[in-house]
């Protein structure tokens, strides 16, 4: 990954 995502962030992309 170029940038540096966190686990959670994605979560909560994904969530909604």
């Amino acid at each position: 990954r170029l940038i540096q995502i966190d686990d959670k962030m994605i979560d909560r992309f994904l969530e909604f």
